[in-house]
């Protein structure tokens, strides 16, 4: 693997875990406002699937991340 491959590398894994991040910041919101606004009533089976589902993509990153700099 070339020098310019690993950087590659390195720049996809920063910005895949930074994107689950942020997805964390919309679903800690609906997550405290689910009860307070008619809208969201509707989403209250969805929020915590949202989160599990972030949390499961931040976690199969860092994985992912610590496999690959292993090798």
């Amino acid at each position: 693997m070339t020098n310019i491959e690993k950087m590659w590398l390195i720049v996809l894994l920063i910005v895949a875990l930074i994107v689950p991040i942020f997805g964390l910041i919309p679903v800690v919101y609906l997550f405290t406002k689910r009860r307070s606004t008619l809208y969201f009533i509707a989403l209250n089976g969805w929020i915590p699937g949202a989160i599990v589902l972030q949390i499961f993509y931040l976690i199969s990153v860092i994985v992912i991340g610590w496999i690959v700099s292993l090798q």
